[in-house]
């Protein structure tokens, strides 16, 4: 079987994006996209997603969000947002640039602005719900839901921070029913945020997690007074998100980079 195949990127959180609108592929085709995401001996990515035909007409298109270790994910900003930049840049699915579509974590809209994308996140929810008290880090910290799990937990010297094995422990704490996402952050100024991220699903740190970022500006508004926005820098680029006051209106908004087009045969099904 030949696959033609987008790879993308959003800030460094990289995808194999696929047209599924003809139904070939599958979510459950765990060893073809484990296979798919290997960094040496597949084309390598965070994850695979699928651009789905919507059975509902009132939405544009439903995005299926494949995990590098092959298992389904409920949301991926990052993921959606590269999907929104498909959606209007490679398929040219339509002249207006807004958007709504589905997740497994429900509707979701969202805007392609030239080479970045604006996406509404409307899952927030589970605040403070977990105590993350006890795990070795005695600083600020915060838990909430933007989509998936966040864990976050600020120090003084995220450059040189073990990420992958605090992360990791975290990560299989008994107090996550299913696991949590862990990121770690410093602050550098009243509007700027350094952020790195230990992602469930792809095992490790990754370069750049959208909602990651999202948990990171809900927290900022709720814990440090924030207002209105503010900037993540993450090794793979700059992020920012804006809220309001009651966090009814949040929006993660950064660029999105083609990387290649392609084409492989791979037998895993």
């Amino acid at each position: 079987m030949i696959i033609d195949f987008f790879k993308m990127s959003g800030t460094g959180n990289d995808f194999v994006v696929l047209d599924n609108r003809e139904n070939k592929y599958k979510a459950t085709d765990t060893m073809l996209w484990k296979k798919m995401c290997q960094r040496r001996t597949g084309i390598g990515a965070d994850g695979v997603l699928l651009f789905n035909k919507s059975k509902n007409p009132s939405y544009d298109f439903s995005m299926s969000i494949i995990n590098s270790d092959g298992t389904v994910g409920e949301m991926c900003a990052n993921g959606a947002r590269c999907l929104l930049f498909f959606a209007h840049h490679a398929l040219k699915f339509k002249s207006s640039t807004k958007y709504t579509f589905e997740t497994l974590n429900g509707v979701y809209s969202g805007e392609v602005l030239g080479s970045e994308v604006s996406l509404k996140m409307t899952e927030i929810s589970d605040i403070q719900k977990i105590k993350l008290n006890g795990l070795g880090l005695n600083k600020k910290n915060f838990y909430v839901n933007t989509g998936v799990p966040h864990s976050l937990f600020e120090v003084d010297d995220l450059e040189n921070f073990d990420v992958e094995a605090v992360g990791k422990k975290i990560r299989h704490d008994s107090r996550f029913k299913n696991g949590t996402n862990v990121s770690f952050f410093q602050i550098l100024d009243n509007h700027e945020i350094f952020l790195r991220t230990f992602e469930r699903g792809v095992e490790g740190e990754t370069l750049s997690c959208g909602t990651a970022v999202t948990a990171v500006g809900v927290m900022a508004q709720k814990i440090l007074g924030m207002k209105d926005k503010v900037i993540v820098l993450t090794a793979g680029g700059t992020l920012s998100v804006h809220f309001d006051d009651t966090l009814s209106n949040v929006y993660l908004k950064g660029l999105v980079e083609v990387v290649y087009r392609g084409n492989t045969k791979l037998e895993f099904r």
